[in-house]
C-alpha cells in the first residue's frame, strides 16, 4: 500500500490478490537455525498483453492497476523494508 496506495489482500496458502487477480506469489520456509527463506514474485510493470492467455483473466500487476510505472528499486526497498518489519515483530512474539 505504501508504494501504490493499493490495499492487496492474501489468497490461501501463498497469494496476493489485487482487485481479485494475483499479483504476486510468496513462498517461505522457516529453518531449524531460525532464518527464514522467502521467495517471492511480484507483478509490478507488466503491461496486461505480458501475460500468457491461461493466465489474462487471473493475473495483474500494479502497472495494470494503477495505471503507470514504479521505479523496481524503491518497490525493492518497500518490500524488503516491510519484510524486516514483519520478521522483528515475530521475532518479539516468539523470544
Amino acid at each position: 500500500a505504501s508504494l501504490s496506495g493499493l490495499t492487496a489482500t492474501i489468497k490461501l496458502p501463498n497469494d496476493l490478490m489485487l482487485r481479485e487477480k494475483k499479483i504476486a506469489g510468496i513462498l517461505t520456509e522457516r529453518l531449524a537455525s531460525g532464518w527464514l527463506i522467502i521467495g517471492m514474485g511480484l507483478n509490478i510493470n507488466n503491461p496486461a498483453n505480458s501475460f500468457p492467455p491461461e493466465l489474462g483473466q487471473t493475473a495483474t500487476s500494479l502497472k495494470i492497476v494503477a495505471g503507470k510505472d514504479f521505479s523496481l528499486s524503491v518497490a525493492a526497498g518497500e518490500v524488503i523494508k516491510n519484510l524486516n518489519q514483519e520478521y522483528l515483530a515475530f521475532l518479539g512474539e516468539i523470544c
